[in-house]
């Protein structure tokens, strides 16, 4: 893999365009006033820390890092498999098929499917959007991404590359371009033409003036700016924008001159920078200012309340293909989302089974998981029980709602607490692995020719992600903080352990595994 697929392989581990999922309504309804766009710009200070660390790590380790290698090699092999194990990829097999699908059916499927119902007056397919959005859609959708993820992954790794650029680079190129185009081409007035125009469509005339009076009467009081809540939707959005080195940095087996610090950092940056600035910052910036800061707020909480008059779900890409009546345009600004939506979960499971392996290959997974196809050479078999795990956890995701927010939990906070023992790895680095560190292109820099730079860059990084999770951990508007997420969250990692545990007994009699994790493996 070259720097530029590594970056764009970045960029489909975020879902790209899926991020448009926490800007309408969730922010609004849950987090009044949280100013959109300075919310984005502030994940930098969440994205550089990260950047640097996984950059300094994974140039010291070239080809064999990930948070699995520096967390059993520099802290202890119990800490190394226990937190990637449960935090990462139980996590993710259990996450991102179940929310890939929630993507495609309600932001990328329904909209298509009820404008298209509407202009054309055709209630068959604007039912299919009604049907799409429900739980048992919601699954389909779901169960039929997880089965074609299961044919992109367990073929070389070539042909995901031909996957990342002909399908979802130019897809989120074109979604995004006609986004802006949409959003940029408008303004309030011609925005609330629009919105009354489909609202007509879909049996609800005059709807602007409707979502006014309906928020009027529930008591609605325009949301004063808040940099708290602001923060908050920081905290949410830096995570998922840092996946561009989270899932880039776990194939590192596969990358060319992954001993390069600066061409690592670089891909990494480039990717978040692109995502953060071209998909998300500008569109969103258009967007509060075609629909106003006012009826940007009125109308997801009017799409909350009880006998609510908004016919959809108010999405961004929705309401931004309500601003033409071009039905090429229409299916244009849903395509990158869709792929978004794919990409996220089928990634998940390269990565996942890539882990494993290097688990299985220190002997604290069994043979099996890290089992090669001959013909394809991929891990077959543990692909399939990924899929197979992930079917089960997208239909507890849609019919059991305790779940949806034990997935949403686990998206976020497990993954930045294992970031944030890995800043403790990369901070003892020099002194651990002493021989690795000399070696390293990051041991040429110090501050003051006396202060390690992987130390700055390991406390900014634990830093950050402490500052993450506490927030995660602290604040009920964002519902993580809830019993049963935390406890499954707390229980999964136990689980990682008692596997360890059980693991290292079995062995210890034949395989002295200190000897195992005194070496790195090769390059």
């Amino acid at each position: 893999m070259s720097a530029f697929d590594i970056a764009w392989w970045g960029i489909a581990g975020t879902g790209g365009m899926y991020l448009l999922f926490y800007f309408m309504p969730y922010a609004q309804e849950f987090l009044p006033g949280s100013n959109l766009g300075l919310a984005i710009a502030l994940c930098l200070l969440i994205m550089i820390p990260l950047y640097a660390l996984y950059s300094a790590l994974g140039s010291a380790m070239p080809r064999a890092g990930g948070d699995y290698v520096y967390q059993t090699r520099i802290l202890h092999s119990s800490i190394g498999f226990a937190f990637p194990f449960s935090w990462f990829t139980l996590v993710w097999i259990s996450v991102f098929v179940a929310f890939g699908g929630f993507v495609v059916a309600n932001l990328g499927l329904a909209p298509v499917l009820l404008l298209l119902g509407s202009l054309y007056g055709n209630a068959t397919i604007s039912s299919s959007a009604v049907w799409v959005q429900s739980s048992l859609g919601n699954f389909v959708v779901s169960f039929a991404i997880a089965l074609l993820a299961l044919s992109i992954t367990i073929y070389p790794i070539r042909w995901w590359n031909i996957a990342q650029k002909y399908v979802f680079f130019p897809f989120t190129l074109i979604s995004t371009s006609v986004l802006i185009y949409l959003l940029g081409t408008s303004t309030q007035a011609s925005f609330s033409k629009a919105l009354d125009y489909w609202g007509a469509l879909m049996g609800k005339p005059g709807l602007y003036q409707s979502i006014i009076a309906a928020t009027n009467s529930s008591s609605y009081s325009t949301p004063a700016f808040s940099l708290y809540n602001t923060v908050l939707l920081m905290s949410v959005l830096s995570i998922y924008l840092a996946w561009t080195m989270w899932s880039a940095q776990g194939m590192m087996a596969e990358v060319k001159s992954a001993g390069n610090m600066r061409r690592l950092f670089t891909s990494y940056l480039a990717a978040g920078l692109f995502l953060q600035w071209f998909v998300l910052f500008v569109p969103i910036v258009l967007f509060q200012h075609v629909l106003g800061w006012d009826f940007m707020n009125r109308i997801a909480v009017a799409y909350y309340l009880p006998n609510s008059v908004v016919p959809f779900y108010p999405t961004i890409g929705l309401l931004a293909s309500m601003l033409t009546t071009n039905p090429i345009l229409i299916v244009l600004v849903s395509l990158g989302i869709m792929a978004g939506g794919f990409f996220i979960a089928a990634s998940e499971f390269v990565i996942v089974t890539r882990i494993w392996l290097a688990m299985s290959l220190d002997r604290l997974l069994p043979e099996w998981f890290g089992r090669v196809s001959q013909r394809t050479h991929t891990p077959v078999q543990p692909t399939i029980l990924c899929i197979a795990v992930s079917i089960v956890a997208a239909y507890l995701f849609d019919f059991w709602p305790p779940f949806y927010s034990v997935v949403t939990v686990g998206s976020v906070m497990g993954p930045a607490a294992v970031v944030f023992v890995t800043s403790i790895a990369a901070f003892l680095l020099p002194v651990k692995l002493k021989s690795v560190y000399q070696s390293a292109p990051i041991s040429k820099y110090n501050i003051g020719g006396k202060i390690p730079l992987i130390w700055v860059i390991s406390i900014a990084a634990a830093v950050a992600t402490f500052f993450v999770d506490f927030v995660y951990l602290t604040a009920p508007a964002l519902g993580y903080n809830a019993p049963v997420p935390v406890a499954f969250t707390v229980l999964i990692l136990l689980i990682g352990f008692a596997i360890y545990a059980a693991r290292y007994a079995y062995l210890k009699r034949t395989v002295d595994l200190n000897k195992v994790f005194s070496q790195i493996p090769p390059e």
